[in-house]
């Protein structure tokens, strides 16, 4: 059960540094004047952040409920 929960933490870090370099493009866009494109990063970021959240709190609920936590 524990390898399963490090490669999902690893995941999640993985999705998170995604997240914050679609951020850094979505702003360079935004002062270039590409607004759309900034637009869709930021969701892209939101999305990715979302989910990673959503499985890192999955896994870490089964963990409290398995004793592990």
């Amino acid at each position: 059960m524990m390898d399963c929960w490090c490669v999902r933490v690893r995941t999640v870090s993985q999705d998170v540094v995604e997240a914050v370099n679609l951020l850094a493009q979505g702003k360079r866009n935004y002062m270039c004047g590409e607004v759309g494109h900034a637009v869709s990063q930021l969701q892209e970021a939101c999305r990715l952040l979302y989910v990673s959240v959503q499985r890192l709190s999955l896994q870490c609920f089964v963990n409290l409920n398995a004793g592990i936590l």
